[in-house]
């Protein structure tokens, strides 16, 4: 999936009812453009309360090399309302798109 847009997105789930989490599996694609993206992966056992970070991550994209990242993490997290996943798809001045290719929780 590919952001309409550039610039940063969020993905933001909120679940009807608390749920476990014991992994998470992001993978994300870029074929066509050299660029650096930085994620943050957050939760919150509240719907309205703040947000706690799994984990930030920056990886650096080529097409002539490194065209896939993919970062799979163990928690444990219980009562999980919130789960966010926010993107800056180009540290650098210019204009790409956020892509993520997959989003897996367990």
């Amino acid at each position: 999936m590919e952001a309409a847009q550039s610039g940063e997105q969020t993905i933001r789930i909120i679940f009807d009812k608390p749920m476990w989490l014991h992994r998470t599996r992001l993978e994300f694609s870029e074929t066509e453009v050299a660029r650096t993206q930085e994620f943050t992966l957050q939760w919150s056992d509240n719907p309205n309360g703040p947000l706690k970070e799994i984990v930030r991550q920056q990886w650096s994209f080529s097409p002539q090399g490194s065209t896939n990242e993919i970062e799979d993490y163990q928690v444990n997290l219980n009562g999980v309302s919130v789960l966010e996943l926010a993107l800056k798809p180009d540290l650098t001045p210019t204009k790409a798109c956020a892509t993520l290719a997959k989003w897996r929780m367990m």
